[in-house]
């Protein structure tokens, strides 16, 4: 898991790409540290619904995966696994709600 200062410093490299000849200060960097990673886990929170939504088809439920355990089916042990096209599903919607 990455810590704290690891994501700040992530989110001022990203920052900087984009803008490199600005300065952020150390607030305004935390505030969209903490931005991102809301969008992030809305993300995957959503792609897990889509995920669970089409879970009856076997190609989205595998013992064999590797995935958080709060994925996992409690009736069957089964792990849930969020592919790609989840995430493609719920982009657009997700990115209104942020806008």
């Amino acid at each position: 898991m990455v810590d704290a200062d690891q994501m700040e410093s992530l989110t001022n490299k990203l920052l900087l790409k984009n803008h490199p000849n600005q300065k952020f200060s150390n607030e305004g960097i935390a505030l969209s540290n903490e931005l991102l990673t809301w969008l992030v886990m809305e993300a995957f929170n959503r792609a897990a619904v889509e995920a669970e939504c089409e879970k009856d088809s076997s190609t989205f439920f595998s013992q064999d995966s590797v995935q958080d355990e709060e994925l996992s089916d409690p009736k069957t042990g089964t792990k849930l696994v969020i592919e790609s096209k989840h995430i493609q599903s719920i982009a657009a919607e997700l990115l209104l709600d942020f806008s």
